[in-house]
């Protein structure tokens, strides 16, 4: 079975993702990474592992496209997508491609969800 994931404003088969080898994740690690378990359809402590991305996004000055609860719908579409009754999810967002050095500019950042 072909999962459903969130990548960058887009549903997709997980297969067909590709992110690039000039993302700042890919390189440096660049980014925030957060995963929770749920059961039922429904996040274990889902308000508490939003507040973690949120305030680590903005320790880092990474800008988050979405607002809280838009980001919590993507999730439970994802979860409702892949008829998920236990499961692991895992969602990231990076500081986007990037030229490889070890400093950065710039605000563009890539959501994953899977």
């Amino acid at each position: 079975m072909n999962t459903i994931a969130f990548y960058n404003g887009m549903f997709m088969p997980k297969d067909e993702i590709t992110i690039p080898l000039s993302d700042r994740a890919i390189y440096f690690g660049d980014g925030i990474y957060e995963a929770a378990i749920g059961r039922n359809g429904k996040v274990y402590l889902d308000s508490y592992h939003m507040q973690r991305f949120f305030e680590n996004a903005q320790k880092l000055e990474l800008e988050v496209a979405y607002a809280s609860y838009k980001l919590h719908e993507i999730l439970q579409r994802v979860i409702d997508s892949n008829a998920l009754d236990t499961f692991f999810i895992y969602f990231q967002l990076t500081r986007s491609e990037k030229e490889r050095r070890p400093t950065y500019s710039g605000k563009k950042t890539n959501l994953l969800v899977t």
